[in-house]
């Protein structure tokens, strides 16, 4: 006997399939109406068309949020640099906007290395002698900058626990990450100053960028935070704490890198 091939029948509004019957039996649809197959929708192209209206949803959501964080930040940023002490004691209310100042300047300070090695035509491959990669100097420069921004905000933080009111950690780095507005400024010139080949008006600005991050900020924040409160210390030897503390811990730091350097230039035993 011939088998009988039943026809199925496919709802164009809902892609529901079933053996007979003129209207569809989920969504109640006359199953009659032609549709051109290029517009038949069936359970499978629901599934696709459902997971990319969602990725393309979730895609515009990200896309605004990075949109807003953007336009509020270049806001913030334009307000801080017509009045950089402008919100000073209420830091920690724009705490994202400051760690976002940090990130920038670091993302500026790793474009300038990697801008200034192109520059130079530095090559790691050096015949027989096999130097550090460009991705690898650019990562130990960021290190040494955030040994650098970190000893500045911590011999703040010491100096206006001893000297001036409480505060936290927190607190203190926001404030000093508030004043990053002018070392940023200067270091987007470093970078312009590199590629037009100033090589003394880039050394002058890229100077004048890690003075006001490592020691200028940090002795201006404590001289702020004594002024609002002293525990019957002058405000000057506050200030000369901060200034000492900086340069010893500098001292330190410049000391270990420059005995990593020598030992890998004429090994352990040069020591």
């Amino acid at each position: 006997k011939q088998k009988e091939v039943v026809s199925m029948k496919t709802c164009s509004n809902c892609g529901h399939t079933q053996e007979a019957g003129n209207f569809c039996g989920k969504c109640g649809s006359n199953l009659n109406e032609t549709v051109p197959e290029q517009q038949q929708i069936t359970p499978e192209d629901n599934q696709v068309n459902h997971g990319q209206t969602a990725g393309q949803r979730s895609a515009n959501e990200v896309l605004g949020k990075v949109k807003v964080e953007s336009s509020q930040y270049t806001s913030y940023f334009l307000d801080k640099l017509k009045q950089p002490s402008k919100h000073f004691f209420n830091a920690d209310s724009f705490f994202k906007q400051n760690i976002i100042s940090i990130a920038v300047y670091f993302v500026l300070f790793s474009i300038l290395i990697a801008t200034t090695l192109s520059k130079m035509g530095y090559e790691s491959d050096f015949g027989f002698y096999q130097l550090p990669s460009k991705t690898s100097i650019v990562f130990k420069a960021d290190l040494f900058l955030l040994a650098l921004m970190a000893f500045g905000m911590l011999s703040a933080f010491t100096a206006v626990k001893l000297f001036g009111p409480e505060t936290s950690v927190k607190t203190i780095v926001s404030q000093c990450a508030s004043f990053l507005t002018v070392p940023i400024i200067a270091l987007l010139l470093t970078i312009f100053a590199v590629l037009a080949e100033w090589p003394l008006m880039a050394f002058i600005l890229l100077s004048t960028s890690l003075v006001l991050v490592m020691l200028v900020i940090p002795m201006y924040v404590v001289l702020l935070n004594v002024n609002r409160q002293s525990k019957k210390v002058d405000r000057f030897y506050a200030y000369l704490f901060t200034m000492a503390f900086i340069m010893i811990l500098n001292y330190l730091l410049y000391r270990i890198l420059l005995e990593s350097a020598l030992s890998g230039i004429f090994g352990n035993s040069y020591w």
